[in-house]
């Protein structure tokens, strides 16, 4: 008898069980993981504008000695130039890769004088002068990214409308008065780096440094009974550039949904 009445009451209980349990609601499947945010993308088309402050370096040599066999003095021209560009980006996982164009103007201009000078020197004696600064530019570009910040080096061709001359027009004595200045165009390399940061899909700043480097040129002059002289004439420049860059394609912000 005890044993009928223990097996009721177990039954009962799992009934009891069994109903509650139905009407407990089902659990859902769990909320899936939210989505991680892209990284930054730099592939594209591209332009922009820089401001920079250049400083020259010019050195004038004497080569068949209107001053004296193989004299030589250097001087410093500087000031503040700007460039426009254009280029593309490929971006292949940190590394990016790309080229750019340039066109540009440096305005260099100094002059200065023979530094050695016999007798009493007057303000047009012996003077070298660099003048000009319109150039363009194409390099190709490497780069490391990390998400919307980009270190890159640079390197390529340079071509310049720089000249530089060597004159002497004071009339009390020698004057060279035909070939006074260096033929154009003026042709070299330039190299350099910086750095990007992203400051949306579409916009990026940076600050850069180039180097120009011109070669040399050698022009003659002669004085007025016929003696000819010849100067050559090497420069380069070291720039230092901020800048921003407008691209093209870049894809759109993402779009978060509110409920």
């Amino acid at each position: 008898m005890k044993t009928l009445v223990a097996g009721t009451v177990i039954a009962v209980i799992a009934g009891s069980g069994a109903a509650l349990a139905a009407d407990l609601p089902l659990r859902g499947a769990p909320p899936p993981p939210p989505a991680l945010a892209e990284s930054f993308d730099w592939s594209g088309f591209y332009f922009g504008g820089n401001l920079g402050f250049t400083r020259g370096k010019a050195r004038w040599t004497d080569i068949t000695g209107y001053n004296g066999v193989g004299e030589t003095f250097t001087y410093k021209p500087g000031s503040i130039g700007g460039d426009l560009h254009a280029g593309y980006n490929a971006q292949f996982g940190l590394m990016v890769v790309g080229a750019e164009a340039e066109i540009g103007h440096l305005n260099l201009k100094k002059s200065q004088q023979y530094p050695k000078f016999v007798g009493i020197r007057g303000p047009l004696d012996s003077v070298a002068e660099t003048h000009g600064g319109l150039y363009g530019a194409l390099s190709a570009r490497v780069g490391i990214a990390i998400d919307s910040l980009m270190i890159y080096g640079r390197g390529g061709l340079v071509t310049s409308d720089i000249r530089q001359k060597f004159i002497d027009s004071d009339v009390a004595g020698s004057v060279l008065n035909d070939g006074v200045t260096t033929k154009r165009p003026r042709n070299g390399y330039t190299f350099g780096g910086g750095v990007a940061m992203a400051v949306g899909q579409n916009l990026s700043i940076h600050a850069e440094y180039n180097y120009y480097n011109f070669g040399a040129k050698t022009h003659t002059a002669s004085i007025p009974w016929g003696t000819r002289y010849d100067f050559r004439h090497s420069l380069s420049a070291n720039v230092f550039k901020i800048g921003m860059d407008y691209r093209f394609g870049a894809p759109a912000a993402p779009v978060v949904a509110k409920y």
